[in-house]
């Protein structure tokens, strides 16, 4: 289930320094783990800016998933 705003119909998005305070995951080491597709996909916030986002439940059930492999 996605996760939304206020509106509810609205996703909610975390920016990579909401991800890197939430799990205590270092900025650089999330880039790493989307590069080897090891984490959610990220998206470009504006066509043609920089500034990327993700959606909080992919985040939140791969969070989710970390805790279930431990054992």
């Amino acid at each position: 289930m996605m996760q939304s705003t206020t509106d509810g119909l609205t996703p909610k998005i975390y920016r990579v320094a909401d991800i890197s305070r939430r799990f205590g995951i270092s900025k650089s080491y999330i880039y790493h783990l989307g590069k080897t597709g090891n984490f959610p996909k990220s998206f470009v916030l504006v066509p043609g800016g920089a500034a990327k986002g993700w959606i909080a439940q992919e985040v939140e059930d791969w969070f989710e998933e970390r805790i279930k492999q431990r054992g």
